[in-house]
């Protein structure tokens, strides 16, 4: 078996790693085997910030793998050695395209595997919290509508009036009972909880107060590995609730994109086909 070394050194957000990594579990040969090595020092201060979230695709040729590691018998190849995968925030329509999602879902399911403390966090969610008929929505603000940022001058597309009239529109359409939250900031959660009081459930994560809406995991850079994992994980184990809920509003984001691939159905929606995510690559 030959095995190629996949790597990123890029400081981003963990579903940034996610999704720049996958393209090479695609089109794999048979005797391939793939290892995904990153240094991001917003998700650990040190090692494989890979292994801390997840297992290895591989992960039952640990042994092999070891082996020809400490051999250096490898490929090593950065992770845009091969084209960006295609669901992106300026390729609105991919996300629709059933058959694509349908080919991404299953090799994404079978290579991306969490660690067992995320997946049962998220179980623990959902039995405490009686997820049975939820429309889930992500609102992603932070830094997304900032005018340094990616889609500036749009902030009004998160105002509550407009989020709120699409929330009851899908309420209503799949009598749904229930609102599962995924957002990066307090004001969103406070809004909303505000408009559907007594309905609106919420992960236990970091929200980015008033005063500072920088992205999360930027925040955390100075702080220890338990911290680190701590705001790894609140992003992953939102994608993940978000997907056993009855349907989703989704936004153009990474985090979405991670909830997509893990759904077994297309109960789904995302709410910014009219904002301008020109900024973003």
């Amino acid at each position: 078996m030959k095995l190629k070394v996949i790597y990123d050194k890029t400081e981003i957000g963990i579903n940034g790693n996610i999704f720049r990594l996958f393209p090479h579990l695609l089109n794999l040969k048979k005797d391939e085997l793939i290892y995904f090595d990153i240094k991001n020092i917003f998700l650990c201060n040190s090692g494989n910030a890979w292994d801390v979230f997840f297992y290895q695709p591989f992960y039952n040729y640990e042994k092999e793998i070891k082996e020809k590691l400490k051999k250096k018998d490898f490929e090593k190849l950065k992770w845009n050695s091969l084209p960006l995968f295609e669901i992106t925030y300026n390729n609105k329509d991919a996300v629709y395209d059933r058959d694509k999602i349908q080919k991404y879902r299953k090799v994404f399911q079978r290579f991306i595997k969490f660690r067992d403390e995320i997946n049962l966090r998220a179980e623990n969610f959902l039995k405490k919290n009686k997820i049975e008929n939820a429309l889930s929505i992500h609102l992603r603000g932070g830094d997304r509508f900032s005018t340094s940022s990616h889609a500036p001058n749009q902030r009004s597309f998160l105002d509550i009036n407009n989020i709120s009239k699409i929330i009851d529109k899908y309420l209503n359409k799949y009598s749904c009972d229930q609102i599962f939250l995924a957002t990066d900031e307090q004001l969103l959660f406070e809004n909303l909880n505000r408009k559907f009081k007594g309905i609106v459930s919420k992960n236990d994560t970091h929200l980015a107060p008033k005063s500072n809406n920088r992205s999360i995991h930027k925040v955390a850079v100075f702080q220890s590995n338990k911290i680190k994992f701590k705001l790894g994980s609140d992003v992953l184990t939102d994608a993940i609730i978000m997907s056993k809920c009855k349907y989703s509003l989704f936004m153009h984001s990474q985090v979405s994109y991670l909830s997509l691939m893990l759904r077994e159905d297309f109960n789904f929606f995302f709410i910014d086909e009219k904002v301008d995510y020109s900024g973003l690559d």
